[in-house]
């Protein structure tokens, strides 16, 4: 395989991987990616994302919750409180309406 194409392997590679998103939701917020607080009002949210219950419809801004942790791309603590939470979660169900911004 010429250098060229190792190369370009390892970028579809990484970058097919960056808009996976598949979720696991921990009950430790010690591991947690983010601290996220689920809102009903669309207009709180910093994230406005889709849940799917099928793995091939995965990608950026739509969540695909996972069994376990070691196959998830983005680990989330559910907090009860907005003002502990990194980030706002608003799931709506169409996907016209994402927004979703590391």
């Amino acid at each position: 395989m010429k250098p060229h194409n190792i190369f370009l392997f390892i970028f579809l590679l990484f970058g097919i991987k960056s808009y996976s998103q598949k979720v696991f939701y921990t009950s430790n917020k010690n591991e947690a990616n983010y601290k996220i607080y689920i809102t009903q009002k669309e207009y709180e949210a910093n994230w406005i994302l889709l849940k799917t219950n099928w793995i091939n419809n995965v990608k950026k801004g739509v969540w695909f919750e996972v069994k376990y942790k070691n196959e998830a791309d983005l680990i989330v603590y559910v907090v009860n409180e907005k003002y502990l939470a990194d980030k706002v979660v608003f799931f709506t169900e169409y996907e016209s309406k994402i927004k979703f911004k590391d």
